[in-house]
């Protein structure tokens, strides 16, 4: 299994702590190769600029945030991938939740789409979105990469933004493995890009809340009946998705504005090391 399916099996949770926000700390990770990026705290804000990647946001978003250089799959892999950045935010806004890491992923995307058809597959998808600015996909669910090892169960507030040198679509979600129902806890904010010059695949994923929407599986469950609840699954979630897509960007916690300012200033200086020989499988 691929080592990003690892890192994103398990779900994110926001539970947002009023005052408690640690020191940006760029740091250690023991998986693959560690670089430490740059800390400038201004009115708030933190810029993060390493190996030609570089991104600000406001600090009550991670308590602290390392980047790794993740290296290749080997020959003979179930599911192949190329080398890529992995920035991993840590413990944001201090929840207490487990669910409590964002991650940005910039990857190599024509060596992704070499080494891995159904990439190759989001991408194509994902650039005829950007093309026709329509979300009538031929797959029912939006492009998400890496994969995780789930299904989309739904996705709302869709809005097409870029950043520095590229585009793509942020949207809310929630991956699950059965029949579920939408739950805060579960949900995630995401943003699929991709570079104007096609090199670079640009990922954001960071748990997210709604305070208009049951907010754990157990409240769900014990307000619900499982079985009227599975026998009425499309009706629960075109219920949620309609309150979701009705709600604000400033009810979601934290709000869909920090993390789209986060996207927008993202900026990807031709970070060549992830075509340096040895970024692919053979």
């Amino acid at each position: 299994m691929r080592l990003f399916l690892l890192v994103l099996v398990a779900f994110f949770l926001f539970a947002l702590s009023a005052g408690c926000v640690r020191d940006i700390i760029p740091g250690n990770n023991n998986d693959g190769e560690v670089s430490k990026g740059q800390e400038d705290v201004n009115e708030g804000f933190v810029k993060i600029e390493v190996e030609g990647i570089s991104f600000r946001f406001e600090k009550s978003l991670a308590g602290s945030v390392d980047f790794t250089i993740v290296p290749a799959s080997e020959e003979g892999d179930m599911i192949p991938y190329p080398k890529y950045a992995l920035f991993t935010f840590f413990d944001p806004a201090c929840s207490v939740n487990m669910y409590s890491e964002g991650y940005l992923f910039v990857l190599p995307a024509e060596p992704y789409s070499l080494v891995d058809n159904e990439a190759d597959r989001a991408m194509a998808e994902l650039s005829k979105i950007l093309g026709s600015r329509s979300l009538d996909t031929a797959y029912g669910e939006l492009p998400f990469l890496p994969f995780p090892n789930a299904g989309q169960l739904f996705y709302s507030n869709v809005d097409f933004i870029g950043f520095t040198g590229g585009k793509g679509i942020r949207y809310i979600t929630q991956y699950v493995q059965d029949v579920s129902p939408i739950v805060s806890e579960g949900l995630i904010y995401t943003f699929q890009g991709i570079t104007a010059d096609s090199r670079y695949y640009v990922s954001l994923i960071m748990p997210v809340g709604n305070p208009n929407i049951i907010q754990t599986w157990s409240d769900f469950f014990d307000e619900a009946d499982y079985e009227e609840f599975a026998e009425n699954f499309h009706s629960y979630i075109e219920q949620d998705r309609e309150i979701l897509n009705n709600s604000p960007d400033s009810d979601f916690m934290p709000s869909l504005d920090l993390f789209d300012m986060l996207v927008d200033s993202i900026l990807i200086d031709n970070p060549d090391f992830l075509f340096e020989e040895g970024q692919s499988v053979g």
